[in-house]
């Protein structure tokens, strides 16, 4: 398997003094390939796409990923809010595949 994108991440933490504290991070991840190569040599690239079950788990291989989170604690409080962004991918089990989306007339969506 060759897999090929980056991680980026900033955390800023803020001393909000009598009301508590903050802190505000932001997750970035970017897939530039997900490639998987058979024993007999052939190549399935899965980034951007459904992706298959067996490597995806079904919930597809977007080419990007985003994680916001804020969270602001006081003495025993604590309130986290989690927003999570994924880009589109294609409705197809590897590149190259055929689209699992049909329209009436029989095309590809």
């Amino acid at each position: 398997m060759e897999l090929n994108g980056y991680d980026l991440g900033f955390r800023q933490r803020f001393n909000m003094g009598e009301y508590g504290r903050a802190m505000f991070e932001l997750r970035w991840s970017h897939l530039n390939k997900w490639k998987r190569i058979e024993k007999d040599g052939t190549s399935f690239e899965f980034a951007g796409t459904h992706g298959n079950c067996d490597v995806s788990n079904c919930i597809g291989t977007p080419k990007d990923k985003v994680n916001m989170i804020l969270t602001w604690d006081k003495n025993a409080w604590r309130v986290t809010g989690l927003l999570n962004w994924r880009s589109s991918f294609e409705a197809r089990d590897f590149k190259g595949a055929d689209c699992h989306v049909v329209d009436a007339n029989g095309v590809d969506g």
